[in-house]
Order: structure tokens, then C-alpha cells, then sequence
């Protein structure tokens, strides 16, 4: 009894480290697609007048939220937020952005 309970102890940890890799990968996958990247479009840009990422912005802790939020939101979680009008303009034109966003 002790070794088929130590054997099913064994699975479910080896089973629990797949999930972690599996999330972490997912994580990663997740975190990539968030970055933005990008060329200041003139000299002398003030690059605190970019904010970031709709999704990089939010800090959920409760995972029911996050689940929610992502199914509401969907890929407008990936849009940039920036001060104005006129700093996206300048983005879009000239900040060479690894990713075309809106």
C-alpha cells in the first residue's frame, strides 16, 4: 500500500511540474506578446508619454478576474496607451514599432 501511495505521490508531482512548465511557457508567451517596443519618433521625445500596454497597465490578482478580463477585453488588452492624440500619431509615423498597434 505505502509503494502504490508513493507512486501516485510520484505521478501527481511529476504531473504538477508539467503544469508549471506548461503555465510558465504560456506566461512567457503572454508577457511577448505585451512588450512594446519601439524607435523614439524625433529627437528629444519624452518616453513617459508612453504608457504601455492596456495589459501591462493592470496588476489582477484574483485569477477569476483575470480570466474574465482577458475573455471580455481580448486583444484590445494589447493596444497602446500613450498621453495624446498627437504621441500615438507620432508612433504610428515614425516610432518604427516592432508591432503594428492601435
Amino acid at each position: 500500500e505505502t509503494d502504490r501511495l508513493s507512486s501516485l505521490i510520484g505521478n501527481k508531482e511529476s504531473l504538477l511540474r508539467d503544469k508549471r512548465r506548461e503555465a510558465d511557457e504560456l506566461s512567457a508567451q503572454v508577457m511577448g506578446r505585451m512588450a512594446f517596443d519601439y524607435a523614439s519618433p524625433y529627437k528629444g521625445f519624452d518616453r513617459n508619454k508612453v504608457k504601455g500596454t492596456v495589459g501591462k497597465l493592470m496588476d489582477v490578482k484574483d485569477e477569476q478576474t483575470a480570466i474574465a478580463l482577458e475573455v471580455v477585453a481580448g486583444s484590445k488588452l494589447f493596444q497602446v496607451v500613450v498621453d495624446d492624440e498627437n504621441t500615438g500619431k507620432a508612433l504610428l509615423e515614425k516610432g518604427r514599432l516592432r508591432h503594428r498597434v492601435t
